[in-house]
């Protein structure tokens, strides 16, 4: 059962305490109702902002088109990567395959624009451990990635990403072990 209590002090001196706590006048004298409303009025207006200037927006530098890949990518099995499983071991299980698969196709992207290929890689997966992300690639890696891993052009969007996703992440892991 919920106990209703009155207030130890009436609501009027709760009023006149706030007031005089703000310092406004007639703190002590009974205050009406439109009391509260006159000293507010009569209180000096808070100050303007200075005019700011406007933020100058970032400029990019010129880069060229952006394709997206959405696409489910699988980790690699415990064991197969030392290197892979310290960074589980450090950040969970998503985090660090998302984290790793973003290194892993910023190396892939640097490579195919130094003029390497996209070679077809394959590491061993645990089927029970997988994120779904996407990322933005150059139409060069895209370009690549398609010549490479999709010659005739008959995989959907998704499983291409997954197989271009599995390649930057094999290369990865074989140079870091």
């Amino acid at each position: 059962m919920v106990e209703i209590r009155r207030p130890k002090k009436p609501y009027e001196e709760h009023r006149r305490e706030f007031a005089a706590a703000r310092g406004l006048e007639g703190a002590g004298a009974g205050l009406d109702a439109e009391a509260p409303a006159a000293a507010i009025l009569a209180a000096p207006a808070p100050p303007t902002p200075p005019e700011a200037a406007p933020t100058p927006q970032r400029v990019r530098p010129p880069s060229e088109e952006k394709l997206r890949l959405k696409f489910t990518v699988h980790a690699p099995m415990l064991g197969a990567s030392a290197w892979f499983d310290r960074a589980v071991a450090h950040m969970g299980d998503e985090k660090a395959l998302r984290l790793v698969l973003a290194k892993a196709f910023d190396e892939l992207e640097a490579a195919v624009a130094a003029g390497e290929a996209v070679a077809r890689g394959s590491y061993p997966i645990d089927p029970s451990r997988s994120t779904s992300t996407s990322r933005h690639v150059s139409a060069g890696l895209f370009a690549s990635g398609k010549s490479a891993l999709d010659p005739m052009e008959l995989l959907p969007p998704g499983t291409f990403g997954r197989e271009l996703a599995v390649a930057a992440l094999a290369r990865l892991l074989d140079t870091v072990g």
